[in-house]
């Protein structure tokens, strides 16, 4: 051997311990790797979320001594195209870092020969099961199901979110959908993010279960794993008074006060009202049919519930909508510019934050408009009978959950005003002078 001239290491001792040999991990970094391929993993550590590092053992977490489930070879640029391989032949997941060492060899070896083609490792059969390739077409069926009106575009926003963020974070692109058992998805639910509510990870792990039951249904899947209970607690409800809800209103550019007041009043979600169109009110009587919503800008003939409720006007409403010019059946009632478009839903909660804050009060835009009207109502003492058909609410279990009794209501059943009995009776007080006969 030439002197100055630096050798490879020899590392096949790592054999004969028992450790496969990934020709890609050299202790030295100074020393360029003429072998092509390199063997990686999508997953995380499942218990501290960091990345799987490679070591003389493959890939591995130092820290909580794990390993990844799946792995995959990567191949770089071959002819022009970024080459991964995520199974053999045969169709087999590289399930082992040994598995996916003896192929990265074989590839190895085709290149070298000229012999290799990509797509002698795909196999179709076994492509047809890939989590990705099924995923996709939940939500291609979804979106049919939102043309169909089945479905609210707001929904379908959310379950992709899900799946972008969460599912396709977790479950490797080429996981075999059969292979979802109740242990890996107590894993995943674990390996949600802490910051997220209890209400946001039931959210998300019933997406899962909406897809595995999706599979289930189409024969993809024999059974649907048991899923674990995420327990959500109740809702800490808030509202505000008329008061209030004035004070917010004089703190609103002009152009925003028809269509929040509307909603205090008449107690209407923000998609509905901002769906109302002037064929839905009849001045004369002073009544509006809430029909149709808005959701994810995109506008639907019926409401979330699927149910049509007339209402009448407030009389304050009557006298701005008499004001108003241009009033054809097609058009929308709150309008925000000359054009005639619709109010959204992001320009509303930007104009609520904007109002509130100065006033130092911390509500979400639902809660001070449609839910305050609720409490209101019943705090006044109208029946729930009612306010459910104000409300439009299926249910009246629905109505029961927006319903608050105040304090002061409380205050007047306890303490009516009548005189009661003192519960201590008064001592009268000694003078002076029978002080000291006392004595």
């Amino acid at each position: 051997m030439e002197r100055g001239r630096a050798s490879s290491p020899d590392l096949s001792y790592l054999v004969i311990q028992g450790f496969p040999l990934d020709r890609n991990f050299c202790p030295d970094e100074n020393i360029e790797l003429s072998m092509k391929g390199r063997i990686r993993t999508k997953e995380v550590c499942p218990i501290c979320g960091g990345d799987f590092k490679q070591t003389l053992h493959g890939l591995w977490c130092e820290k909580c001594k794990t390993k990844p489930n799946r792995y995959f070879i990567d191949l770089g640029k071959y002819r022009g195209k970024r080459i991964r391989i995520y199974s053999d032949t045969n169709g087999a997941p590289l399930d082992s870092y040994a598995r996916a060492h003896r192929l990265l060899e074989t590839i190895r070896h085709e290149l070298d020969t000229g012999t290799f083609n990509p797509k002698d490792y795909i196999k179709r059969e076994l492509r047809a099961f890939w989590f990705e390739e099924r995923l996709n077409d939940w939500i291609t069926v979804k979106e049919k199901e939102v043309e169909q009106g089945a479905i609210a575009p707001s929904y379908l926003r959310e379950l992709k979110r899900y799946a972008d963020r969460y599912l396709l974070s977790f479950f490797a692109r080429t996981d075999d959908v059969r292979e979802i058992n109740e242990a890996k998805i107590n894993l995943f639910l674990r390996s949600l993010p802490d910051h997220l509510s209890p209400k946001t990870r039931k959210n998300i792990l019933m997406a899962l279960r909406a897809f595995l039951s999706f599979l289930e249904r189409d024969g993809w899947l024999s059974a649907i794993p048991r899923f674990p209970k995420v327990e959500v607690p109740e809702p800490s409800w808030s509202w505000i008074d008329e008061e209030t809800q004035e004070m917010i209103l004089r703190n609103m550019r002009e152009k925003f006060i028809p269509i929040f007041f509307f909603m205090m009043r008449h107690g209407v979600r923000p998609g509905e009202a901002m769906a109302l169109k002037w064929k839905d009110v009849d001045l004369e009587k002073e009544t509006v049919v809430v029909r149709r919503t808005f959701s994810n800008r995109q506008l639907r003939e019926w409401t979330k519930t699927r149910k049509i409720r007339i209402l009448p006007l407030h009389s304050e409403t009557v006298r701005w909508m008499k004001k108003q010019e241009n009033r054809f059946p097609e058009s929308f009632v709150f309008q925000r510019n000359e054009k005639g478009e619709p109010f959204y839903d992001r320009a509303l909660r930007k104009e609520w934050v904007r109002a509130t804050t100065p006033l130092g009060l911390d509500i979400r835009l639902y809660d001070g408009t449609r839910h305050s009207f609720a409490s209101q109502a019943v705090n006044r003492g109208d029946s729930l009978n009612l306010v459910q058909k104000a409300l439009g609410h299926t249910t009246a279990s629905t109505t029961q959950r927006y319903a608050h009794v105040d304090v002061s209501a409380l205050k007047k059943l306890i303490e009516p005003g009548e005189k009661v009995v003192p519960l201590e009776k008064k001592r009268k007080r000694k003078t002076k002078e029978e002080g000291n006969e006392g004595n």
